[in-house]
């Protein structure tokens, strides 16, 4: 065989192979005359997704493959490759032969002559109907997300102010109660000791009503006044040692705390968040050692992560995440509303954080909270 034979045979086999690769690649590759938008040349997967006989892809306008409510969008396109030469990732809609929608990603590139001047263009179609199956189902997913969000945060709303209605109704009908039964005590001309065990029963049970309802008050409100602003942790500690000094000195406690990191924040809760875990602490003592609270901080890329640890009787791992329940105590022998950690989680949420019970046991407990550091 001849040199040119041998030429001929490998350019016939390169063409059969660039013959068979341009029709069975899986995106549709179609050529434009820019002159007058018809198709020039188009492969078998564009044929075949479009639902033509073969060769019946070729000589089509260009808005006969498009969908109708893509044509002035397609008009906007071919003046755009006209100035630049090229298009990349244009999302379309293909029209088949039977009426099937289909849409495709566009991008094409100018096939130019010696002169620089457009002769046709290279066309990729690339079908994204499962990526806009998946786009519509997310879509979808995201507003019954934000219907579901709605809701609740109605729910929540309700709920909140069905609790400052209802705490703020109660405190007054407690108030005449309490003041009634002293009035009733004082004016007993005789009394014994079934009647001072009564009196004293009834008095405790108001009191820690009235603490009750104003317990629920405060969590109804947490939230609702104040601004976001930047907020010295070193200051809010600070304040909360000063309010508990009395009760730190008779109680001999010691307390621990590192530099603390300014933060954006609601003063008054976070002044709440950091006495309440504080007066837990002390509250939760083991009576057989003085009371050690050592409060820790670590600086996290997003957040501060806190860490509070006491030596107090510590909480049983069964309820670690049933403590953060509004009313829900634990120890049900030593007095209190069963609010103070579900204020906590309330107010570390609303600064975007996360608070959790990191370990317990009969050497103390360790408690950790996260503030962000974004907003």
């Amino acid at each position: 065989m001849s040199f040119a034979e041998k030429s001929q045979t490998l350019e016939n086999v390169l063409t059969n192979q660039f013959d068979i690769y341009y029709n069975t690649f899986p995106d549709m590759l179609v050529s434009i005359n820019p002159f007058d938008a018809t198709v020039v040349k188009c492969n078998a997967t564009f044929e075949r997704m479009m639902e033509y006989e073969k060769g019946e892809g070729s000589n089509k306008s260009i808005y006969e493959i498009y969908h109708p409510s893509c044509h002035l969008q397609v008009s906007q396109l071919v003046n755009k490759f006209a100035e630049q030469g090229f298009l990349q990732n244009e999302r379309l809609k293909l029209i088949s032969k039977r009426g099937k929608t289909i849409p495709v990603l566009l991008s094409s590139e100018a096939i130019r002559n010696d002169n620089g001047e457009i002769l046709f263009s290279n066309s990729c179609l690339r079908d994204i109907s499962t990526i806009t199956d998946l786009e519509t189902s997310l879509q979808q997913a995201n507003e019954e997300l934000e219907d579901k969000i709605d809701k609740l945060k109605q729910k929540n709303q309700e709920l909140e102010q069905f609790a400052y209605i209802v705490s703020h109704d109660l405190k007054e009908p407690v108030r005449n109660i309490d003041g009634v039964l002293d009035l009733v005590y004082e004016e007993c001309d005789e009394k014994n000791d079934q009647l001072n065990q009564y009196y004293e029963y009834i008095k405790r049970s108001t009191t820690r009503m009235s603490k009750l309802i104003h317990s629920i008050l405060d969590f109804s409100k947490i939230g609702k006044k104040g601004n976001f602003q930047i907020v010295d942790l070193n200051n809010i500690m600070k304040n909360v040692l000063d309010d508990m000094c009395l009760r730190i000195e008779n109680e001999k406690v010691k307390i621990y705390c590192p530099e603390l990191p300014v933060v954006y924040g609601f003063e008054i809760e976070l002044h709440m968040l950091f006495q309440n875990i504080i007066s837990n602490a002390i509250k939760f003592k083991n009576r057989r050692r003085l009371p050690v609270i050592k409060i820790e901080v670590d600086e996290q890329e997003d957040f501060w992560l806190f860490r509070i640890t006491d030596n107090g009787i510590g909480i049983e791992k069964g309820h670690a995440k049933r403590i953060f329940s509004i009313f829900k105590r634990v120890h049900t022998n030593i007095e209190g509303t069963g609010i103070g950690l579900a204020e906590c989680k309330k107010i570390v949420e609303l600064h975007k954080g996360r608070i959790w019970l990191d370990h317990s046991d009969k050497n103390g407990s360790v408690f950790c909270f996260t503030l962000t550091k974004k907003y």
